[in-house]
């Protein structure tokens, strides 16, 4: 495995970044002016001041992420007699090799060895333990113990190693990138060529698919060696235990790592690779999103579209994988120890950004990657993290902490037709696939195959509809259960001309997929009507008018019904959260072609996983531009020119 972080001193290197603001079309959702840092956690703390930000929790014997007070080597600023400061001024490079940081690094290590031993944990209860930007160990400990170490005046919090969920075309000119006066001109080299190009993002997901056109070398570009040597990266490009991701790094993907103690190397799925290699598309698809290159006419199911572009295609790529799918009887996901691990190695392999498109905290700063995030943000590094898909309820939003970028996810483009039904009546709704004229069409629940229930027929479930009953037809199919695209996969293989798509009572949100076969996406009002027709009437038709949507009242940009809401629930709702709004529905990106997914290499993905990587992306344009600048003022200038 590759990452560095048990015990061991941290290289790396920060720089700051600054912003110019061409017409970025973003969406500002809360937006004070400037973040402020709330009173360090590096600095000591008072029972009290915990006692307000985290509740006191009940320990069970388990895993533990143990943070501690002293302020890790990136964000040290000086004080401690004999220990010259080691956290980077504004614009300048952390050097995790100067004199200064590796005796700092060695203070802490001492320290840490002396309240694990005060503890009475074991060497080998000690999984990692790290320096970079978070003080503290993962461990695993007995109720007693993890009680004791929460009472420990130099511990600042003693938290479950929790599993976390990731969040899951036209991006670049609705964000004002492209064009005479877009940002990608404003730096000054040919637009996609060098938009980026002295930068390094970090993605902490589930690794990256490096065959993709997306991650394809720069032909005219220097080795991968000399290419990371020259934007101070020192991250590995670990080919893996299976060797899967051998030979896979070049001037462009310059770096891979993979994290897996958290998760355990015994809980993943047969299909997975111990490697920085995606399996699932996931990550694939945000760091494509972020920085992936420019890809002319990318093909997906016979559709061959314009193109698609990251929002940085020339910054170098790094995945950092810790998301897993599981074996069966496990839970897939992404540790939180795995990803303090491998926040602390991004810091220090010396990325510009980093993209976290993982759930997190709702309700606390005091979580150990919120903990990691303040310190790399000391250290000048950017960080664009996911809201949550669990909107539209208030109070959701995860992430709340003001030294991140918390994004959300919004509409930027209108896809959509009509349906047509026989009696005239028309209905609006997603879709981005060709038409189809009157048609006969009939109710998936009224065409169940032999020995399929009725209950999987309506949910078009595969196998479930009888061929003699929708060849040739339009098939009506709900909402639910399954993926919206394995129902017009099941109506193609029984021989359907094509598929309306409705919301049952109770879901929320239309989506423009790649379908199988022509398909609408219709909302819930348009259930009733067009169930009493279809159902009511043995010759129904039905037609799919292609991009007609006379009379759509669908706004742009709109923030999407599952993007998780604000306010914050931490340090009392005085923070606004989300940040900002980025496009996060329906967005095409790179993925990994599978047979889950019918062997795509690009597809639509909708959440605000897809969203954040818009702004960590917009985060490494606007550092090329402004080196000097903080993140924070990154942040500021984002939100204050958002629409």
């Amino acid at each position: 495995m590759s990452h560095r972080s048990i015990i061991g001193r941290s290289r790396g290197r920060y720089a700051a970044a600054g912003v110019a603001i061409a017409g970025l079309a973003l969406v500002g959702v809360a937006a004070p002016a400037t973040a402020t840092f709330p009173a360090a956690p590096s600095d000591p703390a008072t029972p009290d001041s915990r006692t307000e930000l985290s509740p006191s929790p009940v320990f069970k014997n388990g895993r533990y992420v143990v943070l501690l007070q002293q302020a890790p080597t990136a964000a040290y600023d000086g004080g401690l007699t004999g220990y010259s400061a080691t956290v980077p001024a504004d614009g300048k490079k952390f050097d995790a090799d100067s004199r200064a940081a590796r005796r700092y690094d060695g203070l802490l290590d001492r320290r840490q060895q002396r309240i694990i031993a005060r503890a009475g944990i074991s060497t080998g209860a000690v999984s990692a333990r790290f320096t970079t930007v978070t003080n503290g160990f993962t461990a695993d400990l007995r109720a007693k113990q993890a009680a004791a170490l929460s009472k420990d005046p130099a511990v600042l919090a003693v938290t479950p190693d929790e599993l976390r969920k990731p969040t899951t075309n036209k991006s670049p000119r609705f964000l004002g990138l492209r064009g005479p006066n877009g940002l990608w001109k404003q730096l000054g080299r040919k637009g996609t060529d060098g938009a980026g190009s002295s930068t390094v993002i970090g993605v902490v997901d589930s690794g990256i698919w490096p065959e993709s056109r997306s991650f394809r070398s720069f032909n005219k570009g220097d080795s991968r060696a000399a290419t990371a040597d020259s934007l101070g990266y020192t991250g590995d490009c670990d080919p893996g235990d299976d060797g899967s991701f051998a030979g896979a790094c070049n001037n462009k993907l310059i770096g891979g790592r993979y994290y897996v103690d958290g998760f355990g190397a015994g809980n993943v799925a047969d299909f997975e690779y111990l490697s920085p290699r995606d399996a699932g598309g996931h990550g694939t698809h945000t760091a494509s999103t972020s920085a992936g290159r420019y890809v002319k006419n990318p093909k997906s199911e016979g559709t061959r579209y314009t193109s698609i572009s990251g929002m940085a295609p020339a910054a170098r790529l790094a995945p950092y994988k810790v998301c897993w799918d599981a074996a069966p009887g496990a839970s897939g996901g992404c540790f939180t120890s795995d990803s303090v691990a491998a926040i602390n190695d991004a810091v220090a392999d010396g990325v510009d950004a980093i993209n976290y498109s993982i759930s997190g905290s709702q309700d606390s700063y005091i979580d150990p990657v919120e903990i990691a995030f303040l310190n790399a943000a000391a250290a000048n590094v950017f960080v664009a993290a996911s809201s949550g898909n669990s909107g539209p309820e208030a109070n959701t939003t995860a992430h709340p902490s003001p030294w991140i970028t918390t994004v959300a996810a919004s509409t930027h483009k209108i896809l959509e037709s009509t349906v047509e039904l026989g009696i005239g009546d028309r209905y609006i709704g997603a879709s981005l696939t060709e038409g189809l004229p009157q048609t006969s069409a009939v109710l998936a629940v009224d065409s169940a195959a032999d020995g399929s229930a009725a209950a999987d027929a309506q949910l078009c479930t595969p196998g479930s509809l009888d061929p003699a009953a929708v060849q040739d037809k339009i098939v009506v199919c709900d909402r639910g259960a399954i993926a919206r695209v394995d129902k017009s996969f099941a109506v193609d293989q029984a021989g359907g001309a094509g598929m309306i798509l409705i919301n049952p009572p109770g879901e929320e949100g239309v989506n423009a997929d790649n379908h199988f076969v022509p398909t609408v996406h219709l909302e819930t009002p348009a259930y009733d009507p067009i169930y009493a027709y279809v159902g009511g009437n043995p010759d129904a038709t039905a037609a799919i008018l292609a991009g007609v949507a006379e009379g759509s009242d669908t706004q742009v940009p709109e923030v999407a019904a599952f993007s998780s809401r604000g306010p914050s629930l931490a340090g009392g709702g005085d923070v606004l959260k989300p940040d900002i709004s980025a496009p996060g529905v329906d967005v095409l990106a790179s993925v990994v072609p599978t047979d889950a997914n019918y062997g795509r290499k690009y597809d639509f993905y909708s959440g605000t996983s897809m969203s954040s990587p818009h702004i960590a992306g917009l985060g490494l344009l606007l550092r090329d531009l402004h080196p000097a600048w903080t993140p924070m003022e990154i942040k500021s200038a984002m939100m204050t020119t958002a629409f």
